[in-house]
């Protein structure tokens, strides 16, 4: 390019840097930016097996705002007797959920993470705006359609940015440390493992090389930047703009739209008052992504299910589902569970996947259809024509996202129709006669309007005129476009164009027409397909129905008992740290509900100040509920420590205590099962005793008395009987 005129030359580096910085940084936001291995081996004791060496391998993919974790472990024998268990699993956690899950260091560890996560998430998003922006005024200066300087301001905010999001992320990264692993190791050594520690060390990875690239992309791109504006003037255009002479491009139909004087820019109307039939498409347009965005947001389908019409007085409830989340209205109270819940059925998730797969195509028809406008406007206006190498193709281009636009959002509502369960399977336990309501209103109407709003974009658009033709050869009059015959063929509509949409039946009124009824037969096929898709799933669900299992009403308690306490003491000397440990055992037709222990003791020194006695729970079996429960306390007035220790699943029992529920028989041995049949809290509890003598002279420790009082329970389901 040495004989480019050295303005063309820095613009053109410039444009092509941006877009290179484009595409790194965005390639750089879902990348894995650090990577965290490690190894470790423990030896633990079991009470069954003896001593276990327990070798677990982390393999950790740090995202900006998440994490993806790999664990294996492998317990052997020490006297190499082989391997008793191997274990793996993957999870996906982020940063927030790590860090609440966690305690003191680790917990801070995580927060930090998430900070740093956020802050170069948002300045990715900063830097990829404002290099977009960059391109596009670049584009227009070279094109001599505005001028230069605000590409300086555009691009020293974009390099910038870019520049120093990894040096940020990397700033706010927490340095090197060790935390634990308790919440996935804990999986595989059942109570052993605060015992486990992770080495904290990140790796750099492709995010990170990522946005390195995409720092010194627009470093480069604003040193060209510099270059160009200070490079002589020219009011040329570079050479990969000018169209050849044969190029004919589309005639501005409101080039007075916009006019400017000096540095002030107007708008003119009296050029919309001469034509204000320019004005109807895009009005509609813009109707149709506001409802169609709308209905997006909204609720996609809703239920209401009679209970009354199987026993009175047990009114009715109301199911919506949404893109995030499904509501229930219960008693005039809105309860919302995501997708992914426990709690929603199998066929609720389809659902919801169904709404977030249209949602996606959706939302990328919206922004077909929004830039379409914009292309029409900058046609009709006559900016797009001072990029002729771009303008040339408008046809194309107006096609593509007006038509192709309005066809994706019917495709989008059409694909939900398809995917979605039908009533049948989303209540398959409840007889069909008392739930009413489907798809939503909206969506259908929407799915309704957008056929005759695709054909009239295609009609009104560029090439749009064979059927324009084809309605006036039956003397349908086109608001607007009387000329249209004429323009078509001043602008080139008949080359090329004209032998792509060529009558095959030489009917010399109508032009191009077996490809456009080829076009709109399959439009109409298309929305009869959604619509007899829509009454086979009414019909369908009222045959499928017949098979369902019945919902019955049942009533929930969970009771709690003790089974009576028992007592134990230990010698702890002052300044000593004494481990003391007690075994849980079982019992027939009930599970551990919680455990009460009360660490006490008298002060024996002949001094009058009490010692202080601190508890702290080290060791626990499975199903440990560590959120809920209190595992330490300390003292320094002669009083007790009361700890409380809860298993997994009590508490949760405990709240549906009281509770009637519709369930079918399969719910009812599920929850039986899941709240009666399992071994949590079974097995050793250990805890560390401390005693700090106070006061002087004759200090020698304390006795230490504990009472433990273990709580068990059994959940009982029994129907309600009319």
């Amino acid at each position: 390019m040495s004989d480019v005129h050295p303005r063309h030359r820095y613009g053109t580096y410039a444009l092509i840097l941006a877009l290179l910085a484009l595409a790194f940084s965005g390639f750089s936001k879902g990348a894995v930016w650090a990577t965290v291995d490690d190894e470790s081996s423990t030896t633990v004791q079991d009470e069954f097996f003896g001593e276990l060496i327990v070798n677990v391998t982390i393999e950790s993919d740090l995202h900006l705002r998440e994490m993806d974790i790999e664990v294996s472990s492998t317990s052997s024998f020490t006297d190499g007797g082989g391997v008793l268990d191997e274990s793996e699993i993957s999870k996906t956690e982020t940063y927030d959920e790590l860090a609440q899950s966690s305690e003191g260091n680790v917990s801070s560890t995580f927060e930090d993470m998430d900070t740093a996560g956020a802050v170069a998430e948002w300045m990715i998003w900063i830097g990829i705006g404002t290099v977009l922006i960059t391109a596009i005024l670049c584009l227009c200066s070279l094109a001599q359609v505005m001028p230069s300087r605000p590409t300086l301001l555009a691009g020293g905010i974009s390099s910038a940015v870019l520049f120093s999001t990894p040096i940020i992320w990397y700033t706010n990264l927490p340095s090197d440390g060790v935390y634990p692993h308790e919440y996935l190791v804990g999986v595989f050594l059942e109570g052993f493992a605060p015992e486990m520690l992770s080495n904290f060390e990140p790796m750099p990875s492709t995010g990170v090389f990522l946005s390195i690239l995409s720092g010194l992309c627009s470093v480069a791109m604003m040193w060209m930047i510099v270059l160009y504006n200070r490079a002589e003037l020219t009011e040329e255009k570079p050479s990969w703009m000018i169209a050849d002479d044969s190029t004919i491009l589309p005639n501005a139909t409101l080039s007075g739209l916009f006019s400017s004087d000096g540095e002030s820019l107007s708008l003119n109307f009296s050029a919309l008052k001469s034509q204000p039939q320019k004005l109807v498409i895009p009005i509609l347009q813009i109707v149709v992504i506001v409802l169609f965005s709308f209905v997006m947001s909204g609720t996609w389908a809703s239920y209401t299910i009679d209970f009354d019409e199987i026993e009175p007085g047990m009114g009715s409830d109301e199911v919506s589902f949404t893109e995030d989340e499904v509501t229930f209205l219960l008693d005039g109270e809105p309860i919302k569970f995501s997708y992914d819940s426990p709690f929603v059925e199998e066929s609720w998730k389809e659902m919801g996947e169904a709404i977030g797969q249209s949602v996606s195509i959706g939302t990328i028809a919206i922004w077909m259809l929004i830039l379409g406008l914009i292309w029409r406007l900058a046609v009709s206006i006559g900016g797009a024509q001072k990029i002729p190498t771009i303008c040339q193709h408008h046809r194309i281009i107006d096609t593509l996202l007006m038509t192709g636009g309005s066809l994706l959002a019917f495709a989008s509502l059409l694909y939900f129709m398809i995917n979605s369960p039908s009533t049948a399977e989303l209540f398959s336990e409840l007889p069909n006669e008392i739930i009413d309501g489907g798809t939503s209103f909206t969506i259908l109407a929407l799915m309704i309007v957008l056929v005759p709003n695709t054909f009239v974009v295609f009609t009104f658009g560029e090439f749009g005129a064979p059927v324009r033709n084809f309605l006036r050869s039956f003397d349908i009059p086109i608001p607007g476009e009387e000329g249209d015959a004429d323009s078509a063929s001043s602008s080139g509509e008949s080359s090329g164009i004209a032998t792509l949409l060529e009558n095959r039946f030489r009917d010399t009124k109508i032009s191009g027409l077996p490809w456009v009824t080829i076009g709109v037969v399959i439009l109409v096929l298309f929305a009869l397909g959604g619509g007899g898709y829509l009454v086979y799933n009414m019909i369908g669900s009222s045959d499928d129905s017949e098979v369902s299992q019945t919902k019955m009403l049942y009533d929930v308690s969970y009771d709690t008992f003790s089974v009576g306490g028992n007592f134990d003491s230990v010698n702890v000397g002052g300044g000593q740290v004494v481990t003391w440990s007690f075994d849980q055992e079982s019992i027939s037709d009930a599970v551990l509900f919680a455990i009460f222990i009360t660490f006490d003791y008298d002060e024996s020194d002949p001094d009058p100040f009490c010692d202080q006695l601190d508890v702290s729970l080290s060791g626990a079996p499975i199903m440990y509920d560590n959120q809920n429960s209190t595992s330490g306390g300390s003292v320094d007035d002669c009083s007790d420590i009361s700890l409380v220790l809860f298993v997994e699943r009590g508490l949760e029992g405990s709240q549906l205590d009281g509770a009637q529920l519709m369930l079918n028989s399969d719910e009812v041995d599920s929850m039986e099962a899941y709240f009666n049949e399992h071994e949590g809290g079974i097995g050793t509890w250990e805890f560390s005793i401390y005693i700090e003598d106070v006061g002087a002279g004759f200090e020698n420790g304390e006795e230490v008395s504990m009472t433990i009082d273990p709580m068990f329970a059994f959940m009982s389901i029994t129907e309600v009987i009319g």
